[in-house]
């Protein structure tokens, strides 16, 4: 009986441990989705930066070639 016992609590032990893995692991994946969405939100912000300096360019050259 007590063999049984302890066949059952060892098999909670690994259950649990199997679960705490799943939960690490989305957990970092919760992480590395995190960081594509800054790097993605930094690349916008970078995109559009961008597009307002060759826009202002743009217009700069434009009004001075019509001079």
């Amino acid at each position: 009986m007590t063999n049984l016992v302890s066949l059952f609590t060892d098999f909670r032990d690994e259950q649990r441990s199997f679960n705490n893995g799943i939960l690490v692991r989305v957990r970092d994946v919760e992480m590395l989705q995190g960081v594509q969405a800054e790097r993605i939100s930094n690349w916008s912000i970078f995109q559009t930066a961008l597009t307002a300096i060759v826009g202002a360019i743009a217009t700069y050259l434009g009004a001075t070639i019509k001079r």
